[in-house]
């Protein structure tokens, strides 16, 4: 059988990824530069294209190989039109036609998927969740975001933007969230707002290693205080994760998962994180469901979104083929 190739890109808020992938489960070519979101949704959209061509140069694959290219992207977009609605760690994101755009420029079909979508199909496809029927999948890192596979389908809700895990309510009375939504877990969780809640205490009289080291600090800077001892990072750390645990909670008791897979920035920080969480499920879910659902760190690392962009664009290759209509399909069982 002739080898399928595909292009791939992961958008976020820090990092842009690309990878030309092949029907044989290999990601070639793999880039990783730094997201221009200065330049707006034009500038990254062009950054893009020009990675997506520098990926293909590399892998030898010309553009008339391309049998499809997805896009994982910050949500909530919309799956069938490719219309990012709102990305709010992306400022001038606001209904952007994002795989129409891609599309006009490379010219092969492109379809857009919410990131952690993406990286929720590519665990339960090639990673943590293989050979389970229902996982959760959470990353946390600039914002937290969430990926839901229920019977070994893809939920994705009335207008595809089901599974906006980040944007659950952890604390009715906290800080606002950049969605408008009061205390959200990314609010209170992310390695954004880590660094945030950090530099208000500080603000207020705290005191830490960190201002030895920068004035902004930031999430990772809290982190790697805390993993040496610093009692205000310790204690802000300490804060998130529990916040994060509350969220995982909540996901263990909504959706009776299997596995929840954490990857993310933030859970580079091991079992100073993961252990706050596991303690908060074993002692607030579900008896059955805190039984059941196994917190595992992400598999696949990095490459996840890169991976669920792969099965999703061989899905879709495969449905054009067989004549079926070319919409996002579920990521199925292979």
């Amino acid at each position: 059988m002739a080898e399928t190739f595909c292009l791939m890109a992961d958008v976020g808020g820090t990092h842009l990824r690309t990878a030309v992938g092949s029907s044989s489960v290999h990601l070639l070519a793999k880039l990783h530069r730094k997201t221009r979101v200065e330049l707006g949704p034009d500038g990254v959209i062009a950054q893009i294209e020009e990675m997506a061509r520098e990926s293909m140069r590399e892998a030898g694959v010309d553009l008339r190989d391309i049998a499809a290219m997805v896009i994982a992207a910050p949500g909530p977009l919309d799956p069938v039109t490719g219309i990012v609605i709102e990305a709010p760690n992306m400022p001038g994101w606001h209904r952007v036609p994002l795989a129409g755009d891609v599309q006009k420029r490379l010219h092969v079909p492109v379809r857009a998927v919410n990131d952690a979508n993406a990286a929720a199909v590519g665990e339960f496809r090639y990673g943590a969740g293989r050979g389970c029927r229902n996982l959760v999948y959470l990353t946390v890192s600039t914002g937290i975001g969430g990926g839901v596979i229920v019977d070994g389908r893809l939920m994705e809700g009335a207008d595809g933007t089901a599974g906006e895990l980040g944007h659950m309510t952890i604390d009715m009375h906290g800080p606002r969230c950049p969605c408008g939504n009061i205390g959200c877990l990314e609010v209170l969780a992310s390695g954004t707002s880590i660094g945030r809640i950090f530099r208000e205490r500080l603000a207020a009289g705290g005191t830490s290693v960190v201002s030895e080291w920068t004035d902004r600090a930031t999430g990772a800077d809290v982190t790697r205080a805390a993993a040496m001892g610093d009692a205000l990072a310790v204690e802000v750390f300490s804060q998130a994760a529990q916040a994060l645990g509350v969220g995982v909670v909540n996901v263990v008791n909504i959706f009776n998962p299997n596995v929840v897979v954490l990857g993310g920035g933030v859970t580079q920080a091991g079992d100073r994180l993961f252990e706050p969480v596991r303690t908060m499920v074993k002692e607030r879910a579900m008896p059955i469901s805190r039984e059941t659902a196994r917190i595992l760190p992400v598999e696949l690392g990095d490459d996840a979104g890169l991976y669920g962009a792969l099965a999703i664009a061989l899905d879709v290759a495969a449905a054009r083929d067989q004549g079926e209509p070319a919409e996002v399909p579920s990521p199925g069982e292979k």
